[in-house]
């Protein structure tokens, strides 16, 4: 008698979640679509000028001035 129960909450259950019983989904509206972006090129003035100014930067890191240490402006020697 007891398996009978079980078999039939088993099948009740299963009936319900086949047939989606009880109550009603709660159904969520699909999100508004954002607006599309342009990609940048490589012809766009913006990627130009970014990578003229990143040349820039470089070209400044590079050489011995970039490596001395001491301050502009003294007359203090190298090695002296």
């Amino acid at each position: 008698m007891a398996g009978s129960v079980v078999m039939g909450l088993v099948t009740m259950v299963a009936s319900q979640a086949l047939s989606g019983g009880g109550s009603a989904p709660h159904v969520q509206a699909a999100p508004t679509p954002l607006a599309p972006q342009t990609m940048p090129t490589v012809d766009s003035s913006a990627v130009q000028k970014a990578q003229s100014q990143s040349l820039e930067e470089q070209l400044a890191r590079r050489g011995r001035a970039s490596t001395i240490l001491s301050q502009s402006g003294t007359t203090d020697k190298l090695g002296a």
